[in-house]
């Protein structure tokens, strides 16, 4: 989208949360400001999605829910000097997929590359699963989506405030517990999963820069994995593997 122009999503589900994640797309280092319409009631909004030289910045990530509406908006003002790239994510979204890398995450393999625009889903199996999110050299922000919540998750924490870059709209996605930061100071993060739990997203939302060496990792946990991960007992169960029970 460039100045003047204006994408609407509609016909929002009721029970689903939706993220638009926009992105910066100028090849200078400028601002754009982004107007937000959600709901006829209420007056639109504006957005500041940050810029940087070469498409460096992480994109902004806007929550709106079906159950407060049944579309959002996103525009650029005429005199916009910013270009910008957005799409909207869900558990079921976006329909067009174009432009993106959407593929199920497989289970029980090596890492998979996580690069800007890649978009990985999966169906929960019958038994527990956990996710591994990684990024060895610099900070990386991504976002998890299941069902009606989300998380935006940063690896490897810098100094940059990624509080600024999330914005709610609308009483559900502003309630405690539907839109978590959760912030890692080390390479990676761990997210177990139940089984039959319904379909979770994961969804690129940084730079290419920051991307280069980040990856996504989907393993199948026995029962005993899964209750040495609740209990935060990991040590314990390695000794245990190494160790010979009578």
């Amino acid at each position: 989208m460039s100045a003047g122009q204006a994408a609407k999503c509609e016909n929002l589900v009721k029970d689903q949360l939706y993220a638009v994640l926009i992105y910066n797309s100028s090849q200078i280092d400028v601002d754009a400001a982004v107007t937000v319409v959600w709901s006829n009631q209420v007056p639109p909004s504006r957005v500041t999605v940050r810029g940087s030289t070469g498409e460096g910045a992480p994109a902004s990530y806007l929550f709106v829910s079906g159950a407060d509406s049944d579309f959002i908006s996103i525009s650029l003002g005429p005199s916009s000097e910013a270009s910008i790239t957005a799409f909207i994510v869900s558990i079921s979204m976006p329909l067009n997929t174009q432009g993106l890398n959407s593929a199920v995450l497989p289970y029980d393999t090596d890492f998979q590359p996580f690069n800007k625009y890649d978009r990985y889903y999966m169906e929960a199996g019958t038994g527990w699963g956990s996710v591994t999110i990684e990024n060895p050299t610099t900070q990386f922000i991504c976002l998890q989506m299941f069902g009606s919540s989300a998380t935006v998750i940063v690896v490897n924490k810098g100094s940059q405030p990624v509080d600024q870059l999330v914005n709610k709209f609308g009483p559900t996605a502003l309630k405690d517990g539907t839109v978590v930061i959760d912030e890692v100071d080390i390479q990676s993060y761990q997210k177990d999963i139940p089984g039959n739990s319904g379909t979770w997203v994961w969804m690129n939302g940084d730079s290419q820069l920051n991307s280069k060496t980040a990856g996504i990792n989907l393993q199948q946990l026995s029962s005993l994995q899964v209750f040495f991960n609740l209990f935060g007992m990991s040590r314990l169960s390695k000794l245990i593997g190494k160790s010979t029970i009578y």
